[in-house]
């Protein structure tokens, strides 16, 4: 695992924060189709959910593939932002020093990449929509049924 420095977050110059870097030939095997890079259509890029196990726990992370090949991640390692990093040594209770258990696989599941996304605003906003249109859709339900019993 390697942590992303803030060199190289300057020199990529786009938010890593909701994606994993990996290195091309993973995305082949995840998602078996060759990379192209569409930076900002994760639906054509896709989303890896990613497992990481500890013990009989496991954490799972919804992100965005993201190539690793400018930025010298190799086959062997993945990629993560310091706050991914950080949730990561927090679940393994700061012992990343040894080999950690990672599945990678695809997802189509991009409601739950948007309301486990790890900004903030992103994922506020995201869950009011929704809760602001479940009780629009009540209140509408509601004043149906009323209109009908007057």
């Amino acid at each position: 695992i390697v942590k992303i420095d803030k060199d190289t977050l300057d020199k990529v110059n786009y938010d890593l924060s909701d994606k994993i870097i990996l290195e091309n030939s993973h995305y082949k095997s995840i998602f078996g189709k060759e990379f192209k890079n569409d930076l900002y259509r994760h639906n054509k890029r896709g989303i890896v959910k990613v497992t990481f196990h500890n013990n009989n726990e496991t954490m799972t992370l919804y992100r965005l593939f993201s190539s690793g090949n400018n930025i010298g991640i190799t086959k062997k390692n993945i990629g993560l932002s310091p706050d991914n990093y950080y949730i990561l040594k927090a679940f393994y209770q700061d012992s990343l020093n040894g080999p950690v258990k990672i599945s990678l696989s695809k997802t189509k599941h991009s409601i739950k990449f948007v309301w486990f996304h790890p900004v903030l605003i992103f994922r506020l906003g995201f869950r009011w929509t929704i809760i602001t249109a479940s009780a629009g859709i009540i209140v509408g339900i509601v004043s149906i049924i009323l209109s009908f019993q007057f």
